[in-house]
């Protein structure tokens, strides 16, 4: 029986833990290998690490004396892992008790690289999606759709053989930490299977990244231009960015684009800051890619086609961006002035 190791980094989840770790140890398959890497949590996380590890001879806990952030966790676990194949899960989620032996299943059965299952989103107790009534298992291979290196951009709802890391590793002190490695990765192999079953349920709380950022000014969300500058860089060292150019350009002005969508709606600064720092990032983003319209970018008019909400939301941004142009003259260094801007009201 292969061994699989689950990476569970931890940070200031006492509330979660248990639930994560009981949907770990009680999993039908058995050999198993799980590593809960302590990032420093302030809370009461180390003691309930302490009552897990205390009770399964199969939990291996590594704690740091110093927080450095979920990439150097997922790193410090890939680095210590022996398994055969890697799963990785966050701490304040949870995966269905047969996820492991299901993936492990397809994976080998289709001799895949990785294997992708579905997820629904969690809030309480509300589960967004229900399994679908006919469980469909799909073959993706890039080499005959490039384009299917865009739909998923998660390290979490996968299972990997553990030989296709290589040396990639996430960046450290990074947001958006899953797509500089998911992204990379997938040019690298060029298929995986997929799997509309869901087993792992991702948590939504006020605390989390995806939703923090939304209505909370943070200069980290510029990270993301960080991020897109990684994908580039580790395709080129794959020798894959050639190949995927116009996809990862895609993935690239997405992420800026999403920035920019996000502080628009940032209402907790006042109006005559806002419209500035909305003009500051547009026009990093312009110099970044070298673009001269928002509503030419094929992405932004395939993304407005299809989803009502975000074409609502571009458009409420371009009538911001009209303003600035009629009041606001740009700088020289428009990201370094947007981040002064935020740095005001940084909650």
């Amino acid at each position: 029986m292969p061994l699989v190791t689950i990476i569970i980094p931890v940070y200031n989840v006492e509330k979660y833990l248990k639930k994560c770790l009981d949907s770990v140890v009680n999993q039908t398959y058995k050999n198993l290998e799980i590593i809960i890497v302590n990032d420093a949590s302030p809370d009461f996380s180390n003691v309930i690490i302490s009552e897990y590890e205390k009770n399964y001879k199969n939990i291996k806990v590594i704690t740091k004396l110093k927080n450095e952030g979920l990439s150097e966790a997922r790193n410090t676990g890939m680095d210590n892992a022996q398994g055969d194949y890697i799963f990785f899960l966050d701490s304040d989620d949870w995966i269905s008790v047969d996820t492991i032996e299901k993936l492990l299943f397809l994976v080998q059965k289709y001799e895949s690289p990785i294997v992708n299952c579905a997820y629904t989103n969690t809030i309480g107790t509300f589960e967004f999606k229900k399994n679908p009534e006919k469980i469909i298992i799909t073959q993706r291979d890039l080499t005959e759709n490039k384009d299917l290196l865009l739909i998923s951009g998660t390290v979490w709802n996968k299972l990997y053989k553990h030989n296709i890391f290589g040396n990639l590793r996430f960046p450290k002190g990074l947001w958006y930490e899953d797509n500089a490695f998911i992204y990379p990765l997938i040019t690298k192999v060029k298929s995986y299977t997929n799997t509309n079953e869901i087993f792992y349920c991702y948590r939504r709380h006020i605390n989390s990244i995806t939703l923090s950022t939304k209505t909370r000014p943070n200069i980290k969300v510029f990270d993301r231009f960080t991020i897109g500058d990684f994908i580039k860089e580790k395709c080129l060292d794959f020798g894959t960015y050639e190949e995927f150019e116009d996809q990862i350009e895609t993935i690239r002005i997405s992420k800026a684009m999403a920035t920019l969508l996000e502080i628009s709606t940032w209402f907790c600064i006042p109006l005559q800051e806002r419209i500035p720092l909305i003009a500051y990032v547009y026009q990093y983003l312009c110099q970044k890619y070298n673009i001269k319209d928002i509503l030419e970018i094929p992405y932004v008019k395939a993304r407005m086609q299809q989803d009502k909400i975000y074409k609502y939301r571009v458009q409420f941004l371009m009538e911001n961006l009209k303003i600035a142009q009629k009041f606001y003259s740009f700088h020289e260094e428009p990201l370094e002035e947007a981040k002064r801007i935020i740095t005001k009201y940084k909650r």
